[in-house]
């Protein structure tokens, strides 16, 4: 996660390092908030950092610290003393500690820092650890209020309030049978607007929505979304509850996959291009420059084919970028509908058919109206002819293009490929393809059938 740092609030943060006091330097650096903390960490000296390990302890630099990129923190760690980063991971909230844990490399560093934990919490940590990197068990927490269906109301208030302190969260409370299967929820307001007598099963909602621990990340997000869950609980393949997961651990992963298809969409990796040196982008970006110089060179190819038919009706040419512009934005906007349908999990064979039939046919709908409309400004400025020709071209790629920026997609999801891999630039190169095609396509049946 990228820090956006107010530059007045970093300059009072560092300020505080003239104290000398460790009493006052403390009470004047743990007065801001831990993300604007943490924005200020990555600016220090070695020295400085050195004071901050001192006068901090680990439960009180965790809040700081998670706030810090995953690859960079990594970095940090490695500078630090062992036993001070497994205790300051062992005070994180146990799905920070995995994602941490799990991003590093060296498996005798993570042996080394569970070995320091708590037994019964490193042995959380492992247990989470095996899930895959995009699963949900992945990203749960375990520090979460489970409450057996039979207690009392006021015995599941006493409950609460004993581990309210160590919980992710504490306004949803899930309740669960003798089994330990999750049979119901109930809401911190529904708990304290209970009688005091009534058994939890008698005012418990039985309608649980939750999803197993092996779900996709993606398969979280939406019913989230969808649900407007703050938390949605995990259960493993017998329906035991085993932990829930966080509305905050859902934006995190919505940004990230957000900043990749951004990144796709562009045709580089932004991230690591800010990161890497001129020779490391320039590599990074070559392989898809060169695609689309060879689509370049097929355009000029092209355009040297239909010399003859441009050399006739020099006001051709003034219609090309035209054409070919309002291709590629009507390519670019389908397939960035068709990426995000996608992403939504709706690529049922009969979803894939319906939704390019839908996309050809709007993109008729956009090609007829605006063919109007360039055919009526055409012939006041030109001639009848000319506009025929380029109204018609303007439908007839408008439709093509919008149908293929559906497609392309589609077909390249088949190979197991990331279909925003093959958007932006390549789809817009493409449509200029198509539509520089058949423009001077029809321009050369119009010269040879209507004008000579």
């Amino acid at each position: 996660m990228e820090i956006v740092q107010d530059q007045n609030k970093m300059k009072e943060i560092l300020n505080t390092f003239n104290i000398t006091e460790v009493s006052e330097f403390r009470d004047a650096f743990l007065s801001y908030h831990p993300f604007d903390l943490a924005g200020a960490f990555l600016e220090l000296d070695v020295e400085q950092r050195n004071k901050v390990f001192i006068s901090l302890s680990p439960k009180e630099l965790a809040p700081i610290l998670v706030h810090i990129d995953i690859e960079t923190l990594i970095d940090i760690l490695e500078d630090m003393n062992s036993i001070y980063v497994a205790q300051m991971l062992e005070e994180m909230d146990v799905d920070d500690s995995v994602d941490i844990l799990s991003q590093i490399e060296d498996r005798d560093i993570i042996i080394s820092y569970l070995s320091i934990m708590n037994k019964e919490h490193a042995a959380i940590i492992r247990q989470l650890l095996q899930y895959d990197e995009k699963t949900a068990g992945s990203i749960m927490t375990t520090n979460f209020i489970k409450i057996p269906q039979d207690y009392e109301v006021k015995k599941a208030m006493k409950k609460l309030i004993e581990e309210a302190n160590e919980a992710e969260t504490i306004y949803t409370l899930y309740i669960t049978d003798d089994k330990k299967v999750l049979v119901g929820t109930l809401s911190l307001r529904e708990l304290i607007l209970a009688k005091a007598g009534v058994i939890i099963k008698e005012v418990m909602n039985e309608k649980v929505i939750s999803v197993e621990a092996k779900a996709s990340h993606e398969e979280v997000a939406e019913i989230m979304r969808n649900y407007d869950f703050n938390t949605l609980p995990v259960v493993d393949f017998q329906g035991h509850m085993i932990g829930i997961i966080t509305i905050d651990d859902i934006i995190d992963i919505i940004d990230e996959k957000a900043s990749q298809t951004f990144s796709n969409l562009a045709g580089v990796e932004i991230d690591n291009n800010i990161e890497s040196n001129a020779l490391q982008n320039a590599l990074s970006r070559l392989p898809w420059l060169i695609l689309l110089l060879i689509f370049g060179m097929l355009n000029s190819n092209l355009l040297n084919l239909f010399k003859d038919t441009l050399t006739q009706i020099v006001s051709l040419s003034f219609f090309l970028p035209l054409i070919a512009g309002m291709a590629g934005n009507t390519g670019t906007q389908s397939l960035a509908i068709t990426i995000r349908k996608l992403s939504l999990l709706e690529s049922t064979k009969k979803g894939i058919i319906s939704h390019v039939f839908k996309e050809a046919v709007t993109g008729l709908i956009i090609g007829i109206v605006t063919s109007i409309v360039a055919f009526i400004l055409i012939w006041i400025i030109y001639d009848i002819v000319l506009a025929i020709l380029v109204s018609i071209a303007i439908a007839v790629s408008l439709t093509v293009a919008t149908t293929a920026g559906a497609l392309v997609p589609l077909i390249i999801v088949k190979f197991k490929i990331d279909p925003a891999v093959a958007s932006g630039p390549f789809i817009s190169t493409l449509n200029d393809l198509i539509s520089m095609s058949i423009y001077l396509g029809l321009a050369t049946v119009f010269i040879n059938h209507f004008l000579y």
